[in-house]
């Protein structure tokens, strides 16, 4: 027979394993796990309340810490960051019904779930009216080949001219000649790896904008060596925390995601007034959560120019927001 532990006293590990226990004795309806076997009506109910107990404990626990880590980027967030907070334990206890992105108690805790802190606040920063990741599920769900030229064309609009800027930057680079059709090809190469592999792609495990930047350098190093990388580098991998990818080197290219389409009037014109390094600095800091000797590193400058950089594109921003 199960006995409850008394939830007070577990630590935070503790209490989201004690969770994933409940959620496999009791089933899931949303996901179809079955339960434990042999149990009756009447203790099943009782698991699915003390695992509502659990759910209540662990939200207890981390609501104020999130809020507060949420508040920090308010200015770039399309959500309040409440209700990012609540988003954030939503995803954590969802990982119930997913084991390859369960927590498996060796991580920190609260690293982990600062990880999908970090995914949640990407997903709702100044990007799209629809995100990417949406985009991509709707074209692998699409059943009419219509809604998938749809979700083709909007993400060649998204996409076309940042990839055709930074294929044309690592052409450069690499020696080659950048002939205007060269360059379509590799563009047109990276779409069409984006929807053979679009099974792959799982933003519960990454984000989409480095999902492409991977592809992107691989079709780019086919180009320069004669080789396509192998794939399992950059899709179709079990668990990728998203640390660890936004931590990766050159990942992902700056152009991608400086010039993204914004939605809020202020902050465009606001950003906009930036020079580049501010415009950089402030979005690796403040938004990748980079610290600013990582971000110095990145782009190849001195640490007091970050810190320079950083307090003069935080000044002018709120400047023109307030």
């Amino acid at each position: 027979m199960y006995v409850m532990p008394a939830l007070a006293l577990l630590l935070d590990s503790e209490l989201l394993l004690e969770y994933y226990e409940l959620h496999d004795r009791a089933g899931c309806a949303d996901c179809g796990a079955p339960g434990a076997a042999g149990i009756s009506p009447i203790e099943r109910a009782e698991l699915l309340k003390n695992k509502e107990l659990a759910a209540e404990e662990i939200f207890r626990r981390n609501y104020t810490w999130l809020y507060y880590e949420f508040a920090r980027y308010r200015a770039f967030l399309t959500e309040e960051p409440q209700a990012l907070a609540v988003i954030t334990i939503y995803k954590a206890l969802r990982t119930a019904c997913r084991r390859s992105t369960r927590y498996d108690g060796v991580r920190p805790f609260r690293v982990w779930l600062k990880s999908i802190a970090r995914r949640v606040r990407l997903d709702h920063s100044f990007f799209r009216a629809v995100p990417d990741a949406e985009l991509i599920l709707k074209f692998r769900q699409a059943k009419d080949e219509k809604t998938r030229k749809q979700v083709r064309a909007e993400l060649d609009e998204r996409y076309r001219q940042i990839l055709t800027d930074w294929f044309r930057k690592g052409m450069k680079a690499f020696g080659l000649k950048t002939r205007p059709e060269d360059v379509k090809a590799l563009v047109d190469e990276t779409f069409a790896q984006v929807f053979a592999r679009v099974d792959d792609f799982d933003p519960e495990e990454t984000a989409f904008i480095i999902w492409l930047s991977r592809i992107a350098k691989a079709v780019l190093g086919w180009r320069a060596f004669g080789k396509l990388p192998d794939v399992p580098e950059y899709a179709g991998r079990e668990h990728v925390a998203l640390d660890e990818e936004l931590e990766a080197e050159e990942d992902p290219p700056d152009q991608a995601i400086m010039t993204t389409k914004l939605t809020d009037p202020r902050f465009i014109a606001g950003w906009q007034g930036l020079n580049l390094t501010e415009q950089r600095v402030l979005w690796m800091v403040d938004v990748q959560g980079l610290d600013p000797k990582q971000a110095a590193k990145r782009l190849s400058i001195a640490l007091g120019t970050v810190n320079n950089n950083l307090s003069g594109g935080r000044r002018k921003l709120r400047e023109g927001l307030l």
